[in-house]
């Protein structure tokens, strides 16, 4: 497990990643909402809509990428993250990642809150913003870099896309804890 294996290695650097939102997400997406979403996406400019993840570099030069799909995910060997990428000023802090890791799940409201997913009101960047304020690392034009606008896409969507999201994000969530318990019992 990698929290258990990194909990006491101090947090030397975090970079805030945005990326395009793959390819069959958004198409999923789009006939999700009956359109809306890439209607919404082009009012959006050319960010349009990104999936956010963070980077944790370690003490020990290990790099950790920190993000929330269909729930919180904790691994080491991250990306190279893109042109789309924001510095968090750590300097003078002393964060180890189990200090990181248990301030963000207490400052989400809680572990339920910390690892529920929905995608229009509690994603990616939800859960990031939420991380690095409960670790004061959060700053205004962070914000800003990392907070998308959803309220139209929200407002506009069918109601049934709403309870799709849920239901496919948690089915999501599902098939990965068999694919990993079927992983790890196999051995790889």
């Amino acid at each position: 497990d990698t929290l258990k294996k990194y909990e006491d290695n101090q947090i030397r650097s975090i970079k805030v990643v945005r990326e395009p939102l793959e390819r069959a997400v958004s198409m999923f997406a789009n006939v999700l909402t009956a359109g809306k979403f890439n209607e919404v996406a082009k009012q959006q400019g050319e960010a349009g809509f990104f999936h956010l993840y963070a980077l944790l570099e370690l003490d020990d030069g290990t790099t950790l990428l920190y993000e929330r799909n269909e729930r919180p995910v904790l691994y080491a060997g991250g990306k190279t993250p893109g042109d789309k990428a924001e510095g968090v000023s750590t300097s003078g802090k002393n964060i180890r990642l189990g200090d990181f890791i248990q301030k963000s799940i207490d400052g989400s409201g809680g572990l339920d809150k910390y690892v529920k997913y929905d995608p229009l009101q509690s994603n990616c960047q939800d859960f990031l913003i939420a991380s690095l304020q409960a670790n004061g690392l959060l700053t205004g034009n962070l914000r800003d870099f990392i907070k998308q606008n959803l309220e139209q896409l929200i407002e506009e969507s069918p109601t049934f896309s709403k309870i799709i999201a849920s239901k496919a994000t948690s089915l999501a969530g599902k098939a990965r804890e068999i694919f990993e318990e079927l992983f790890r019992k196999k051995g790889g």
